[in-house]
């Protein structure tokens, strides 16, 4: 269970910020597109639509056309003389038109044949350039006389707008409209009455119905118009309506138009508002998918909040790895991206398919910087991570960069007679470089050829480069003298920087390597001093133990009114401790005999695992006694090794003692003998009755015990003595401490 809630909550950390992106998205999308269309959520939105208001100016346009261009057909047969004038000059246009292409066309041809000096053939061109002009503007001057046709053609086209227009005017089901011109009173209206003086009262009895959208415009100085439904600046309505009255104005016009309140199949309007009704259902579906969206972000918010804070640098991601600048110049682009696309693409109506590309892209690039923006603040609340992101940053890396360039000018005037040295030198090689760059360039510019660039360039790179060169190198020997310096004042702490190659490089390597050398033999030195201390502070309690308990036994013995009986268990007692002053005391001469080496050693041909199971049969009794269960396994063939028998029995005599006195009562111990690959290796595991709060290294030292009270009777020399015998015949001796368990791993090389 605890494996499935944990990978459950890993799963859910790495998509909360995606879901709390898009969701964010979502809401942001939705958001604006019902901001800029709420008039489809509004009470009498439909009259408040752009589209709407669109076609009732187109109305309006086309009821002022009607009046004041149409009128009736009698109106339009009284062709006034301005129309016919204008007219003629459209001919005359033309006629100019034709009679320049005409020039154009024989101007290449007459040329052509001028410079093949060809005089028939442009006389001939002439001739055929000037008849085409002739009947192009005999043909163009009849129309232009003919007042009759062009009368004529002109009442045709009107009559046939005329007839266009009313068909399109009478189609209306759904829209009343009745317009007045103020002129001469001509009507056009779709109701019965036509009565020059109509007032709004008038209108709205004929129409006889409630009225869902009403709208008159008049003639005022600026145009005005009363309306019934409150317009918003929000689509662009407003500027509709204000320029509506504006062309009733300049017309001298009013206009009377309604729409019923519950709109009927059988016109375009009906159409637009089964449209309307489509795009209402639209933005609720939009509003319903933002309150989804909604409780998606406060849920993936919650998460986030909720998520631990970790001080681990080591939890940074990739995305923490990039510099802050780079991540807010993307965010800023994309948020800059997102508003151009949202305020061009049309996203309440049919979308193009540019339109889908680019607000797929406004998705995508919001959705990623919103997560990496809730990223950065999630992890940004951990100091030690903000710290360290904020490390990441190009102005940091600009300000380290800067203090770099400012501690190599100081650690070069710090050895100033090397940065002098420095400085006339680069004088010196600038006295050489600059008159020969400036011979080069003089002689380039008098005589310029490959060479001389050449040559130019090349004095400039190898000048560049020499200065940079030299200025690493001044930098990396003020580091090595600074260095050196510190080193010598006690600062064993402090390495000097060596990057790249060559000797300077090398000398600083040196330098540290020495450094370190002497760094550790004083840690050594003081290791030493305090193990000297403590083995002196060990052998003075364990040698003081026993001789205070003998003194204490003599001078009880002294006294005279004591009974045999009671001399004869004190005589036991000084016997028992003095053994025990007498093994403390060779023990802790053969642990120095062994430890210098002047142990005298009989290498042989040994058995080792006859000699394990001799050592285990001598301390059967004390095994039984102990209460611990011996594990011992052992190769069915016999296994030698070159060691002395009796300091290899010794080892492991030792090392049994060391188990049956530290050991956890009724607990398991295992011996394993085996043979890998030529190595004898022996194993002794047991469970420590103590905790072991010592390092395994610790133990081998001399008179180290692993209770730290000292209350058993071990010397505190058995692991050091094993382990010196053991190395004295070759061998490898290791302790290894896991909690409790302790085990001892030696390792022989195996003979045939």
């Amino acid at each position: 269970m605890d494996i499935k809630s944990r990978s459950k909550n890993k799963l859910l950390k790495i998509i909360a910020p995606w879901v709390a992106a898009f969701s964010l998205v979502t809401v942001l999308f939705v958001g604006y597109d019902v901001f800029e269309h709420r008039e489809y959520i509004e009470e009498d939105g439909f009259y408040k639509t752009s589209d709407f208001m669109v076609r009732v100016r187109n109305i309006s346009e086309d009821l002022v056309d009607y009046v004041e261009k149409y009128k009736n057909e009698d109106y339009i047969k009284n062709v006034p003389e301005a129309e016919v004038k204008l007219k003629q000059d459209d001919l005359k246009n033309q006629l100019e038109n034709e009679v320049n292409n005409i020039n154009n066309e024989f101007s290449y041809r007459i040329s052509d044949a001028k410079n093949q000096q060809d005089k028939e053939q442009e006389n001939k061109l002439k001739k055929e350039k000037d008849e085409q002009i002739k009947q192009v503007t005999e043909k163009y001057e009849k129309q232009i006389n003919d007042v009759a046709t062009i009368k004529s053609e002109i009442i045709a086209i009107k009559l046939e707008s005329l007839k266009m227009l009313d068909s399109k005017l009478n189609s209306y089901k759904n829209l009343k409209y009745y317009i007045i011109d103020n002129k001469d009173k001509t009507v056009k209206s779709n109701i019965s009455n036509n009565n020059a003086s109509y007032n709004i009262d008038d209108f709205n009895k004929v129409i006889n119905k409630d009225l869902g959208f009403y709208i008159r415009t008049y003639y005022r100085e600026y145009g005005g118009y009363d309306c019934n439904i409150k317009i918003s600046d929000s689509n662009n309505s407003k500027n509709i309506l204000d320029g509506l009255a504006g062309n009733v104005v300049s017309n001298n016009a009013t206009i009377y138009l309604s729409v019923n309140k519950y709109i009927t199949e059988g016109d375009s309007l009906y159409l637009q508002y089964k449209k309307y009704l489509d795009l209402k259902a639209t933005m609720y579906g939009e509003i319903l998918t933002a309150l989804i969206a909604a409780v998606l972000l406060a849920l993936s918010s919650f998460v986030l909040i909720r998520e631990k804070r970790s001080d681990e640098i080591k939890n940074l991601k990739l995305l923490d790895r990039v510099p802050v600048e780079i991540k807010l110049t993307f965010i800023i682009t994309s948020f800059c991206i997102t508003f151009f696309i949202m305020t061009d693409a049309r996203l309440f109506y049919v979308l193009s398919s540019r339109d889908y590309s680019y607000i797929v892209l406004a998705i995508i690039l919001t959705s990623i910087s919103l997560f990496i923006l809730i990223k950065d603040v999630v992890r940004m609340r951990t100091e030690k991570i903000r710290s360290e992101i904020l490390k990441k940053s190009i102005l940091h890396k600009v300000y380290l960069f800067y203090k770099r360039v400012i501690r190599t000018i100081k650690e070069m005037l710090y050895v100033k007679s090397v940065f002098f040295k420095f400085i006339f030198f680069m004088i010196s090689i600038l006295f050489i470089i600059l008159p020969t760059t400036v011979i080069t360039i003089l002689l380039l510019e008098h005589d310029a050829n490959l060479w001389g660039g050449i040559l130019s360039i090349f004095i400039v790179s190898f000048s560049l480069f020499t200065i940079v060169y030299s200025f690493k190198k001044l930098a990396m020997i003020n580091k090595i003298i600074i260095g050196a310096e510190r080193i010598c004042s006690g600062d064993l702490n402090y390495n000097i920087e060596a990057k790249g190659k060559g000797n300077l490089a090398t000398l600083a390597n040196n330098i540290n390597n020495m450094k370190a050398g002497l760094k550790n033999s004083i840690e050594n030195e003081v290791k030493s001093d305090r193990l000297k201390t403590e083995l002196i502070t060990n052998v003075s309690h364990d040698l003081k133990t026993p001789l205070t308990s003998i003194i204490n036994y003599v001078d009880l013995l002294k006294k005279d009114d004591i009974s045999p009986e009671e001399m004869r268990d004190y005589i036991k007692v000084l016997d028992r401790k003095s053994q025990r002053l007498k093994v403390l005391i060779e023990d802790l001469f053969e642990a120095s005999k062994a430890a210098s080496g002047a142990l005298e050693l009989n290498i042989e041909r040994v058995e080792v695992s006859s000699l394990l199971k001799q050592t285990l049969a001598e301390f059967e009794e004390k095994i039984k006694e102990a209460e611990l269960d011996f594990r011992v396994s052992y190769p069915e063939e016999k296994l030698y090794i070159m060691a002395d028998g009796k300091k290899l029995w010794r080892v492991f005599e030792n090392l049994i003692t060391n188990i049956l006195k530290y050991s956890l009562g009724r607990t398991r111990v295992y011996i394993l003998m085996s043979n890998e690959e030529g190595k004898i290796k022996i194993s002794m595991k047991n469970i420590s009755a103590y905790e072991l709060e010592i390092d395994s290294e610790e133990l081998v030292e001399r008179f180290k015990r692993g209770d730290k009270s000292r209350n058993t009777e071990g010397s505190g020399l058995g692991l050091a003595i094993a382990k010196s015998l053991v190395e004295l015949q070759k061998g490898v001796f290791n302790i290894e401490i896991d909690g409790d368990l302790f085990k001892v791993i030696m390792e022989f090389a195996e003979v045939k």
